[in-house]
Formats: C-alpha cells, sequence, structure tokens
C-alpha cells in the first residue's frame, strides 16, 4: 500500500455507497459479490488485493424495520464480524484513514434531536436492537484502534 492509493468504499451498493461512488468515481467500491465480508479470510484478501490508503466504511447486514424483526442476534453478530474483520484488515494493511458510519438506530429513544455525545446515553431503540448495538460496538472499535 502506498499513501496514494485507492480508497475503498465498502457496501457500494447500498444507498449511501452508491451515491458517493456515483459523485466520486475514482472511488473503489466492493459489494458482498467482491467478497463476504463476514469472512475473515477474505477480508484480508480483499485489502491485499486493493491495497487501499483510506476505507470508508458502509457495509452492513440490514433492512427495514421488518427486516430486523426476529433476526436481531443474527443482524448484531453479522455486523460485529464485518466490522471487526474490515478495521483488522485496515489495521494490519496500513489504511491511514477509516472512516466508518453509524445508524440512528443505535440511539436511544429522546424528547431532543440527537447529537453525537447522547450514543451511549441510553439502550438503542428496540426495534432494531441488534443493529444499534452493532453500530454502538462499531464507535467503541474505531475508537478503540485509533487511539481516540
Amino acid at each position: 500500500m502506498t499513501a496514494g492509493g485507492p480508497i475503498l468504499v465498502t457496501g457500494a451498493a447500498g444507498f449511501i455507497g452508491k451515491a458517493l461512488l456515483a459523485a466520486a468515481p475514482s472511488l473503489v467500491g466492493v459489494t458482498r459479490a467482491d467478497a463476504d465480508l463476514r469472512d475473515r479470510g477474505a477480508v484480508a484478501a480483499l485489502f491485499r488485493r486493493i491495497r487501499p490508503a483510506r476505507v470508508v466504511h458502509l457495509a452492513a447486514v440490514t433492512g427495514g424495520l421488518h427486516f430486523h424483526e426476529g433476526r436481531h442476534a443474527a443482524v448484531l453478530l453479522a455486523n460485529t464480524q464485518i466490522d471487526a474483520n474490515v478495521l483488522e484488515a485496515a489495521s494490519e494493511g496500513g489504511v491511514t484513514r477509516l472512516v466508518a458510519l453509524v445508524s440512528s438506530c443505535a440511539y436511544p429513544a429522546l424528547d431532543h434531536p440527537a447529537a453525537e455525545a447522547d450514543l451511549h446515553t441510553g439502550a438503542p431503540y428496540a426495534g432494531s436492537v441488534g443493529m444499534g448495538v452493532a453500530k454502538r460496538h462499531l464507535d467503541q472499535l474505531c475508537r478503540t484502534v485509533s487511539g481516540a
């Protein structure tokens, strides 16, 4: 990997990923067709092949509210695996910057507009608790890995 290496976008087939790639076609987008990000070896191989300098991590196992019903544990496990694998491969591959998005479902129910400081102040939204907990974990994982 070189400092001028590509910017990798995980979750390139998703809503934000598609928009990002449309706005900046020089980005390298990957989807689940390129690698199963739940598979540590597949992620490591993907990072060795692309050699990104920076990563925008958008990939997640998700869907609408009805998708999450009865799948909270599976969603939590899949997203925790994805996030850990991407952050580990980025760290081992010398990635200089990683941006990861959390979701509004990670925030508790509030009587005011959510602020970043509210993220860990109460239980995440119950309708998508698996995703909410996974996104909170991603936030903490990124802070831990970066030393913030």
